[in-house]
């Protein structure tokens, strides 16, 4: 779950006075400003230029040349033209707002807290500043920081429901499921149509384990927003861990039919795929995801685990090895090339890899399983014995038997 994305920026539009020094530089000024306001960006930016060429002191040029640059893309040189608005107007508070919005667009989120505070500093009533600074501090994982913002755009702004929205899914990061969820039935409660909202309730109560409770809040964001394909690949969620997994499966379809690119749709089926035993359906599912994305560990590791139990040992050797390249502290995935290993009779091996399996986790039975086997398969009967002994110690009690047929 994200941050709303759609974060508008209310820039200020100051209407006043303006005093004539040239009346061709006036003119120029005033024709910028209506070819702005109707949307003429470009023809608005050949006037102000015009006009700050004749007098490079007019703060009031600058600032619609600055929001013009913005709204065409062209950051670096709206920065440039708010510095010269603050050089010659420093009690303004709007262009230091406006800059850090500028900047927070450039994923410059430190730099453009320092300007939201000076805006603040300014006017502690700044509710837009507020609020763009609790937005930065969220993209840099300051939850704690990005609430206190958003509770003071509320006590500024008590109808503010993207406030409420954006505070609930900060206190998601931080856990705070049951409070986030109270967050997001105010936004509810204010526009009843915040498909968003119902989603977020849902993934609340799935972090709670609450998956029944979810699944009427995902419906209702669906009815919402038909295609609204996270509601979709949550309910699915949902239904996978109330082990409904056809139904879930179906959830997933829906999912990427609307976004063919959603990875986690993807990923999703496909492990719902694996375990239905449709392997060839949750491969292509998992090589769907890296044809997008080659890097991806968990779908590189599910290739691996299905070629494993395909036994084709080479393949899942190379995808296993793969993932382990990304992501080298993942005990399942040595457990797995591990037991490749085995299969290979590379028994030296795979004590190697069961060996990194146990550093990972040294609670993990199933590690000193398999690495009893290979021990025992090399021939050295008491170790290998010993190691399974242990794994039953640690709980893994498919070790029973082995024990039974092995060590007795």
């Amino acid at each position: 779950m994200y941050l709303k994305d759609c974060l508008v920026c209310f820039f200020i539009i100051i209407s006043s006075y303006i005093s004539i020094y040239c009346q061709t530089t006036s003119e120029l000024l005033e024709s910028g400003i209506v070819k702005f306001n109707n949307s003429d960006l470009k023809g608005s930016i050949i006037d102000l230029t015009k006009a700050i060429e004749m007098d490079s002191n007019m703060a009031e040029a600058y600032y619609y040349r600055a929001y013009s640059k913005f709204i065409l893309l062209n950051y670096k040189g709206a920065i440039l033209d708010y510095n010269k608005v603050i050089e010659l107007n420093p009690l303004w508070k709007v262009p230091y707002f406006n800059r850090g919005y500028v900047k927070s667009k450039l994923s410059m989120y430190l730099e453009a807290i320092a300007d939201y505070n000076i805006s603040i500093a300014l006017d502690s009533s700044y509710a837009d500043a507020y609020y763009s600074r609790a937005t930065s501090n969220f993209q840099l994982n300051n939850y704690n920081e990005s609430i206190i913002d958003f509770t003071k755009v509320i006590s500024l702004a008590p109808e503010n429901k993207d406030a409420f929205y954006n505070r609930g899914c900060a206190k998601d990061k931080l856990k705070n499921h049951d409070e986030a969820i109270l967050d997001f039935k105010k936004v509810i409660e204010i526009d009843p149509q915040y498909s968003m909202a119902y989603n977020n309730i849902g993934v609340a109560k799935n972090s709670l384990n609450d998956f029944a409770g979810s699944i009427p809040f995902f419906n209702f964001a669906i009815e919402l927003d038909p295609q609204y394909s996270m509601a979709y690949c949550n309910r699915g969620i949902a239904k996978y861990k109330l082990n409904e997994i056809k139904s879930a499966v179906i959830d997933y379809n829906s999912a990427i039919e609307i976004d063919p690119t959603y990875l986690d749709a993807y990923y999703n089926r496909g492990v719902a795929k694996h375990d239905l035993n449709d392997f060839n359906k949750a491969l292509e599912d998992f090589e769907t995801i890296i044809k997008l994305d080659s890097l991806h560990f968990d779908a590189l590791y599910y290739i691996g685990l299905i070629q494993y139990k395909l036994e084709d040992f080479d393949k899942a050797f190379n995808y296993i090895s793969k993932a382990i390249e990304i992501k080298d502290n993942d005990e399942a995935s040595y457990i797995i090339r591990g037991n490749v290993y085995t299969q290979q009779k590379k028994y030296s091996l795979a004590i190697l890899d069961c060996n990194k399996a146990i550093e990972i986790n040294p609670n993990s039975g199933l590690a000193y399983h398999n690495r009893g086997i290979a021990k025992y398969l090399l021939g050295d009967k008491n170790g290998g014995c010993k190691e399974i002994r242990k794994s039953l110690e640690l709980g893994y009690t498919n070790a029973k038997m082995l024990i039974k047929e092995i060590c007795q």
